[in-house]
């Protein structure tokens, strides 16, 4: 294990020393520019409701007390238990501070353009090679473009997305070395609760009868963790964020069909009272899920709408939520405008709509290069590879729900650079074969 780490380690430096192109470092550019945010950020640091929960939580690890209050907020009954344990458990060992998985964020990023350039050789190495510098540049500079600016952000806004995003690059790399692979399982859902529903598309996978034990682990981890839950809060949960969500996301959204702010706020401090009445925090999940299910009954066609919008905001959020934090402007909704402010559009500064407008563009073009790579590799990877590939991108977004945000899509960027990589060189090697035919054709035509 330590002479496959020594190896991984110069592969790494040797990537970054030869990325180049026409002489410019921009192997060298990428690493100084996750050092200056690093940099940016231990001064003038800036984080989202998140990060701030994760270091609560952190703050009660080795607190076993438990106060039965807040009987209406499951959030607050234990703080504990509102995420999966990873991420909270990093900051603690860290001395309860940021600095950490921050470092650790950081070698995510690294890693992330070495995984995904490993991955185009690991997939083509036997039939096809990219050769050709400028199909090269052309793959190597999408992994850049799609990565910034929120990749960039991300390495340093203390959220677990980044690792999460290194993580998947590295089991898909690794998909055959069946303890890495239950090793990282495990962590992708000690990180993110979300995580849970690669299992299924992984079982199928990777179904041998002679290899099962690699499920050991994390069935390890939910057993116990979710144990954890029923002890805390009397009903089995790995996490609580996943009963009060929905309750507070999808359900608003679902319900914004009918109502007006005005009326879903009052809607809410409504059950909130009954809530309070409630005895255990189990009748008050069971509450939040039972209204939430009602909800989506009564309107499934236009929740299936909300949900695939939601899905395509994600794809193409411009970010400007995540930007707004990062460079401190001033508190505004986020691309969705749920749960967080609903300030005029008119409000807002020149600056802030010239990144709006850009960077919709900008992700809109990438999606379409992402669509443009999958058809072109479709046939060209072994079928069952291509097949997970597809599979993981598809569950995790669906997984995501309605309420779309950029920063949803940091832990699929590693496949979807990869797809979206091969979509430029297939646009690339469109435009050059064009340009030489119509050069040939005037060369004739004189």
């Amino acid at each position: 294990m330590l002479n496959d780490f020594k190896i991984a380690s110069i592969s790494i430096i040797n990537f970054y020393r030869n990325l180049k192109w026409r002489n410019i470092p921009l192997g060298y550019l990428w690493l100084l520019l996750i050092l200056v945010f690093f940099i940016k950020q231990l001064i003038w640091p800036h984080h989202i409701l998140d990060s701030q929960e994760y270091l609560d939580v952190s703050k009660k690890w080795g607190n076993t007390e438990f106060v039965q209050n807040h009987l209406s907020s499951l959030d607050q009954l234990y703080q504990k238990h509102r995420r999966t344990p990873l991420y909270s458990l990093l900051i603690f060992i860290g001395g309860q501070s940021y600095v950490l998985p921050l470092i650790l964020q950081c070698f995510a990023a690294i890693y992330l353009p070495f995984g995904v350039w490993r991955l185009n050789q690991r997939c083509f190495k036997s039939h096809l090679d990219l050769s050709n510098s400028f199909q090269r540049f052309a793959f190597l500079f999408w992994g850049f473009l799609i990565s910034w600016p929120l990749f960039n952000y991300y390495s340093v806004i203390a959220v677990p997305e980044l690792i999460i995003s290194a993580l998947i690059v590295l089991l898909i790399n690794n998909i055959h070395r069946n303890w890495l692979v239950s090793v990282v399982i495990t962590a992708l859902i000690a990180f993110k609760p979300v995580f849970v529903v690669f299992i299924p598309v992984l079982l199928i996978y990777l179904f041998r009868p002679n290899s099962l034990w690699i499920w050991i682990l994390p069935s390890i981890f939910l057993i116990l963790w979710s144990s954890e839950g029923k002890k805390q809060l009397g009903f089995y949960s790995i996490s609580s964020i996943t009963i009060t969500n929905p309750y507070d996301y999808n359900r608003k959204l679902l319900l914004s069909k009918a109502l007006n702010d005005s009326q879903i706020n009052q809607l809410y401090q409504k059950e909130f009272i009954g809530f309070q009445k409630l005895k255990t925090p189990k009748h008050v999940a069971e509450e939040m899920s039972q209204k939430v299910n009602k909800s989506i009954l009564q309107e499934p066609i236009y929740y299936c709408y909300i949900h695939l919008k939601g899905t395509l905001a994600t794809l193409i959020d411009p970010g400007r939520y995540d930007a707004m934090v990062f460079w401190n402007w001033q508190k505004s909704s986020g691309f969705m405008g749920v749960n967080d402010g609903h300030s005029n559009s008119s409000n807002r500064g020149i600056g802030e709509w010239m990144y709006v407008v850009f960077f919709l563009m900008f992700n809109t073009l990438k999606l379409l290069l992402i669509i443009v790579g999958g058809i072109h590799l479709h046939g060209k990877l072994k079928p069952s590879f291509y097949w997970l590939l597809i599979a993981l991108i598809v569950v995790y977004l669906l997984s995501i729900g309605p309420v779309g945000s950029a920063r949803y899509l940091i832990p699929l960027y590693g496949i979807l650079t990869f797809f979206g990589g091969w979509g430029s060189v297939v646009v690339c090697d469109k435009f050059c074969k064009t340009r030489t035919n119509n050069q040939n054709e005037n060369t004739f035509t004189k």
